[in-house]
């Protein structure tokens, strides 16, 4: 069921946001699809190169990003983790499509700030974290979003600015996909952009901030 409703909201993405006049599309417009940086999991981030690059704010999606939401329940690792990238000079927050009351029972537990129901990609959301954080003279250039959805995350930061980490769906998952609207996968694999970030696989090119697709692909082709 979970699979069904992701594909219908990736649908209304590409007919209502995305997708119209695709072929006058050029490379430029789908970089914003191709994220900054691409990991299996939020552990295997390099947040010490995210500090060099002057990263302040790091707002994480939660379900089956930082949550499964099949369980909903915690990973043991998450809250220690939390706590180290705190420490590190990071401040944290949570950036959801979930429901309120989700969101900030898992805000309060890893005691960070939240957006509750975002409905991302819009751009309301990220608008949003800009203004909150202002005050405090966050910009744009010093945040990462990290979440598992090329079309809500990915896209929806990019088109904001906003440095774009891509993860797995953490938690088991039958063949660990990340979903992706069809006719964006055909458009990014006309432009060599598409480079198997579809399925888990041997040889993946997971690289860091600062690192391409590109030059990772290149160790396996």
């Amino acid at each position: 069921m979970r699979i069904v409703q992701e594909k219908k909201f990736l649908c209304k993405i590409r007919e209502e946001m995305i997708m119209p006049n695709m072929g006058m599309y050029d490379s430029m417009d789908l970089e914003m699809y191709v994220p900054d940086i691409y990991q299996p999991d939020v552990y295997k981030i390099d947040y010490e190169k995210l500090k060099e690059k002057g990263i302040k704010l790091i707002t994480f999606d939660l379900d089956d990003t930082l949550v499964p939401k099949r369980t909903g329940k915690m990973p043991e690792p998450l809250q220690p983790h939390i706590t180290k990238w705190k420490e590190m000079g990071f401040k944290i927050m949570l950036l959801s499509n979930g429901n309120e009351k989700k969101v900030h029972d898992f805000a309060e537990k890893l005691d960070v700030k939240y957006i509750a129901e975002a409905k991302k990609p819009a751009e309301r959301p990220f608008q949003k974290v800009l203004d909150m954080w202002k005050d405090e003279g966050i910009e744009k250039s010093q945040i990462v979003h990290v979440g598992n959805s090329i079309m809500k995350d990915i896209a929806g930061a990019k088109a904001k600015g906003i440095t774009a980490c891509l993860i797995r769906y953490v938690g088991k998952q039958k063949k660990n996909v990340i979903l992706v609207d069809k006719e964006l996968k055909q458009e990014l694999k006309k432009k060599n952009m598409w480079q198997k970030h579809h399925k888990n696989q041997v040889g993946d090119q997971y690289y860091q901030l600062g690192e391409t697709q590109f030059q990772k692909v290149q160790l396996w082709r």
